[in-house]
Protein backbone atom coordinates (compact mmCIF):
# COMPACT_ATOMS: atom_id res chain seq x y z
CA UNK A 1 0.00 0.00 0.00
CA UNK A 2 2.23 2.63 0.86
CA UNK A 3 4.78 2.56 -2.46
CA UNK A 4 1.26 3.43 -4.21
CA UNK A 5 0.66 6.07 -2.32
CA UNK A 6 3.79 7.05 -2.58
CA UNK A 7 3.04 6.79 -6.94
CA UNK A 8 0.08 8.73 -6.22
CA UNK A 9 1.72 11.65 -4.16
CA UNK A 10 4.09 12.86 -6.91
CA UNK A 11 1.90 12.06 -10.07
CA UNK A 12 -0.63 14.81 -7.54
CA UNK A 13 2.70 17.08 -7.53
CA UNK A 14 3.54 16.42 -11.20
CA UNK A 15 -0.02 17.09 -12.37
CA UNK A 16 -0.05 20.45 -10.52
CA UNK A 17 3.87 21.07 -12.02
CA UNK A 18 2.66 20.40 -15.28
CA UNK A 19 -1.20 22.27 -15.13
CA UNK A 20 -0.36 25.49 -12.67
CA UNK A 21 3.08 26.36 -13.40
CA UNK A 22 4.04 24.90 -17.22
CA UNK A 23 1.01 25.55 -18.72
CA UNK A 24 0.23 22.09 -20.08
CA UNK A 25 -3.13 20.77 -21.26
CA UNK A 26 -5.20 18.28 -18.92
CA UNK A 27 -4.61 16.11 -21.70
CA UNK A 28 -0.87 16.74 -22.33
CA UNK A 29 -0.22 15.88 -18.78
CA UNK A 30 -2.25 12.51 -18.58
CA UNK A 31 -0.57 11.77 -21.63
CA UNK A 32 2.88 12.13 -19.50
CA UNK A 33 1.66 11.05 -16.17
CA UNK A 34 -0.15 7.79 -17.56
CA UNK A 35 -3.07 8.76 -16.27
CA UNK A 36 -7.00 9.60 -18.00
CA UNK A 37 -7.40 13.32 -18.45
CA UNK A 38 -10.38 13.06 -16.31
CA UNK A 39 -8.13 11.67 -13.75
CA UNK A 40 -5.86 14.92 -13.84
CA UNK A 41 -9.17 16.64 -13.49
CA UNK A 42 -9.93 15.45 -10.01
CA UNK A 43 -6.70 15.86 -9.08
CA UNK A 44 -6.64 19.73 -9.37
CA UNK A 45 -10.47 19.93 -8.38
CA UNK A 46 -9.37 18.15 -4.90
CA UNK A 47 -6.68 20.98 -4.32
CA UNK A 48 -5.87 23.24 -6.92
CA UNK A 49 -3.12 25.14 -4.64
CA UNK A 50 -0.88 21.89 -4.27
Amino acid sequence: GSKRRECTQVRKELAHHFVLELGLSYADTARLLGISASAVNQILRRNPLG
